[in-house]
């Protein structure tokens, strides 16, 4: 049970973690934006944090439906 509670503390930390990097991007300085090196490296970052949204959720699904099945 602990493993999942921690789990579940870590999808939230992520979470968190892509909304507070999305909000970066909104926030950033009309110059800073116009920058493709800054836009490459943001959209990056948010596809890394994206990309490990999904597997957790993923990783969720397959624990319910485990949980359902016992």
């Amino acid at each position: 049970m602990q493993s999942k509670a921690y789990a579940l503390a870590e999808r939230t930390d992520n979470v968190a973690e892509y909304v507070q990097a999305t909000n970066t991007i909104y926030n950033l300085p009309p110059e800073v934006v116009s920058d493709p090196r800054v836009n490459r490296a943001k959209q990056e970052e948010i596809a890394t944090l994206l990309g490990r949204l999904t597997a957790f959720q993923t990783q969720y699904q397959e624990d319910m439906q485990a949980s359902q099945g016992t």
